[in-house]
């Protein structure tokens, strides 16, 4: 993993998760953290005031190409899933645009992989009507 500099401290418990990430036996690839750094920036996304496991299924469903085989490999149609699970955990109010663009960013940067379906974070972060 190649960064620059010191990481910002945004979102609270970033710092922490990667630490026991690495502490963890057996560790945790760079892929499994990057998706649940992706999901702690989506919860920061939409607002939410707790991070969940709800966060990481959505960031999972939404971005990890690992998860993406899995579904497809078991039959499960990834987009109708992701729909239960942004009806199941709406969003509460409305998030920052640009922090899907930085969500996507960042998760690229760090795997060296391109997002499964980016643009359905846009759907995550707004409330629904």
């Amino acid at each position: 993993m190649v960064t620059t500099g010191r990481e910002p401290l945004l979102p609270w418990g970033a710092r922490r998760a990667r630490r026991r990430a690495a502490m963890a036996t057996p560790p945790q690839g760079a892929g499994a953290r990057a998706c649940y750094e992706a999901s702690l920036r989506l919860a920061l996304g939409r607002r939410d005031r707790v991070h969940s496991t709800a966060h990481l299924a959505l960031a999972a469903a939404c971005l990890d190409p690992g998860v993406a085989w899995l579904l497809d490999h078991l039959g499960v149609d990834r987009r109708a899933l992701l729909a239960d699970l942004a009806a199941t955990f709406p969003a509460r109010r409305k998030g920052h645009p640009r922090r899907r663009a930085d969500i996507l960013r960042r998760y690229q940067r760090r795997t060296g992989r391109a997002a499964v379906d980016g643009a359905a974070l846009a759907g995550l972060m707004a409330p629904e009507r």
